[in-house]
């Protein structure tokens, strides 16, 4: 099974967001952490939310690697998009794509479909497939995040695999996370694995999972928020609507 929390010493060539010294706990980075890491420009992360203006992006996670293309390369890979809002009116998370430091949404919570109560997370996309076509020839950085939308309190998380790049028809690049790779470089909550609560990697025997997880809240600020929540939501609504 794959656990949310083993972390990717391995794979990863750089520290992962901030630890708990006592539980040795990874956890999402703030988004400005994220936009240094992805070399975006300010604000290009929460633009690439469905709703810049209620929902900015908060916190997350993500990986990036750098490729050199040859314009026509076709980049590949497979994601499940998976979420615990739900109420995306509120707050709706969203995974995202940085090619050379243009960031473009990949998918968010409006995107994802209720899961059955066994299931870790409440709504899911299932797995899907993406590709992306190089306009020209030279080297850039590719990256894959997810981030939480308006607040840190509810999680969503990404599951990745079987990323490819094709050239003329031929394999010139694969990445099932079942080798290790130092030059690919994560920042946040990231860990590998093989089976997580029922869903197998799409391509061999491992796949990648990130998540917008922060350090747990104490139940005192849990039952403050809720009341937050419910105050929040009202206002949303009625702006929505006045």
């Amino acid at each position: 099974m794959l656990y949310k929390k083993t972390v990717l010493t391995a794979l990863l060539s750089v520290s992962m967001g901030s630890a708990s010294a006592a539980t040795d706990y990874y956890s999402a980075v703030p988004v400005a952490e994220l936009e240094a890491f992805f070399g975006t420009a300010p604000g290009a992360i929460t633009a690439a939310s469905a709703d810049p203006g209620y929902d900015p992006a908060f916190e997350g996670s993500g990986i990036k690697d750098s490729f050199g293309f040859v314009a026509g390369d076709i980049l590949s890979f497979d994601y499940n998009f998976m979420t615990d809002e739900l109420l995306p009116e509120l707050a709706d998370d969203y995974a995202f794509v940085s090619v050379g430091g243009y960031v473009t949404r990949l998918d968010h919570v409006l995107g994802s479909n209720p899961l059955s109560a066994s299931y870790p997370y409440e709504r899911a996309t299932g797995y899907l497939s993406v590709s992306y076509t190089a306009q020209s020839t030279g080297t850039l950085d590719f990256g894959i995040g997810i981030v939480d939308a308006f607040d840190e309190f509810i999680d969503s998380a990404l599951l990745i695999d079987n990323i490819r790049i094709m050239r003329d028809g031929s394999e010139v690049y694969k990445n099932g996370f079942e080798d290790i790779d130092p030059l690919v470089m994560g920042i946040g909550d990231v860990s590998i694995g093989a089976d997580y609560f029922g869903i197998g990697p799409t391509e061999d025997a491992t796949q990648l999972l990130m998540s917008t997880t922060a350090v747990p809240l104490p139940p005192a600020v849990w039952l403050l928020f809720s009341g937050f929540v419910a105050l929040v939501g009202f206002s949303r609504h009625r702006r929505h609507n006045s």
